[in-house]
């Protein structure tokens, strides 16, 4: 007559390391998804830590035992989901980057002013009070490039006119003239400041 081995007993988590314990794995796991949204290398970085770490041995669950393998199966799913958002929009952030004109500001016409322009509008006061939505940004010019101001001579006038495009936005309330006004805040970070009239 033959005996079946038992099964061997769940670790406990109090016998556990320090780092397979359920809330530090939890901590470690909270921290990495706020970091996402701040610094997403550093973020994605410890969320690969963290599943190495609960696919490497047993992790500590709320009660007693360890956590089974389809809870871990859940976390890595939602944080590869996470990480797969988190870097899409890193990497749109990267190509919103303006195409410049000779003059070092964004052309009038390019679909990153006609969103910055859109994105002005809709968060402006007129649209927080409700009643205002600007839907599309029709077309841009540079106040340079207009022939009532292209035969400028003067460097100051010219100076003042950089940044400054005129653009036709199709509105709720019908197609509208506005002014937009840029300034680099800094160039290299690509932070810039948008006014529109």
């Amino acid at each position: 007559m033959t005996e079946t081995p038992s099964p061997a007993p769940a670790l406990q988590p109090s016998k556990m390391p320090w780092y397979r314990r359920f809330w530090i794995a939890l901590a470690l796991w909270v921290i990495a998804l706020l970091l996402l949204g701040v610094e997403f290398w550093l973020g994605a970085g410890l969320c690969v830590l963290f599943l190495v770490l609960i696919w490497s041995g047993p992790i500590g669950a709320i009660g007693q035992g360890t956590m089974t393998n389809s809870r871990k199966a859940f976390i890595t799913v939602f944080g590869l989901i996470l990480l797969g958002w988190n870097g899409l929009h890193q990497l749109e952030g990267r190509t919103a980057r303006p195409e410049l004109a000779e003059d070092g500001f964004p052309v009038c016409d390019s679909s990153f002013m006609k969103r910055a322009v859109r994105e002005a509008l809709n968060n402006s006061p007129a649209a927080r009070r409700g009643g205002f939505e600007a839907i599309e940004v029709l077309d841009g010019t540079s106040y340079a490039e207009m022939p009532v101001y292209r035969q400028l001579t003067d460097e100051f006038s010219k100076l003042v006119l950089q940044g400054k495009c005129q653009h036709t936005v199709l509105t709720n309330q019908g197609q509208l003239g506005y002014t937009s006004s840029f300034q680099w805040l800094d160039k290299d970070a690509g932070r810039y400041f948008i006014e529109v009239q």
